[in-house]
């Protein structure tokens, strides 16, 4: 999706009509979707590729940070590479699951907290500060307070695209006729807008991988769309038929291509 593409965004129908019903979009952990992102993270090599990406910048550091967690990805990762870790989340159900995970793996150098970082007492800084895809964080109004805790590197995660393409959503959403802009989120070049205004100095890398997702059938399928993405109810036929055209067949199961361009800013 060019820039172009963003700027023409209005000029396409929107389908947000009163008398619509809309499916409820969940940002929340339940078991529905740590069963879905437990599965995609088996099968993806896109923690592996950030955290080798990032070994020259951080290869000399101790301990690390990593705010809001949520199923722990990221901080097993670095806890496996023996880094000392403290990883924290508000989300009880998404702290549960990672420490089941610890405890099968016995990892004893990651500590996993229960708290929004907004809550979340200091008691020291750490070498590394990370944050991955939490867009609502990394602002004009706390970055200040957030690199008075790192000691070595404040590395953040952000979607590459303005305009979300996960599954390649963008392309149901011109298919039914719903407007862009509800696709529109907070990416890299957001975030770089903040830290060239305060002259911040920083290293950008793009890292792109497979991040798809598993189904054991096509309502299943279905119903992971309307999960993650607001879309009328009332359209679910036009969502099963563009699945149809988008599904394949993958180790036994209908698999669904997302292919997660990211770009990692190192302060």
């Amino acid at each position: 999706m060019s820039l172009k593409t963003v700027k023409k965004i209005n000029n396409i129908k929107n389908v947000y009509e009163e008398g619509t019903c809309y499916s409820k979009v969940e940002f929340g952990w339940n078991p529905q979707s740590v069963q879905w992102y437990l599965e995609s993270e088996k099968n993806t090599s896109y923690y592996k590729k950030i955290i080798n990406g990032l070994h020259p910048f951080i290869y000399d550091s101790k301990t690390v940070l990593d705010i809001g967690c949520g199923l722990g990805s990221f901080s097993i990762e670095f806890a496996k590479r023996g880094y000392s870790v403290t990883a924290i989340d508000k989300s009880l159900f998404a702290v549960e699951t990672l420490l089941e995970k610890i405890r099968l793996m016995n990892l004893t150098n990651l500590n996993v907290v229960n708290k929004a970082f907004e809550e979340f007492t200091f008691y020291n800084n750490y070498d590394i500060v990370f944050i991955s895809y939490m867009m609502g964080l990394v602002n004009d109004n706390n970055i200040i307070d957030i690199l008075k805790r790192v000691n070595k590197r404040l590395i953040i995660v952000l979607p590459f695209r303005k305009v979300k393409n996960d599954f390649s959503i963008d392309e149901l959403y011109m298919d039914l006729g719903v407007d862009l802009i509800n696709l529109v989120q907070f990416n890299y070049v957001d975030m770089l807008d903040i830290l060239n205004k305060r002259n911040y100095q920083y290293i950008i890398n793009k890292v792109t991988a497979e991040f798809g997702q598993h189904f054991n059938n096509i309502d299943e399928a279905v119903n992971f769309i309307y999960h993650y993405f607001k879309l009328p109810i009332e359209r679910s036929a036009g969502v099963r038929k563009w699945l149809y055209k988008k599904l394949t067949y993958n180790n036994g199961k209908l698999f669904l291509s997302n292919l997660r361009e990211s770009m990692m800013i190192i302060i």
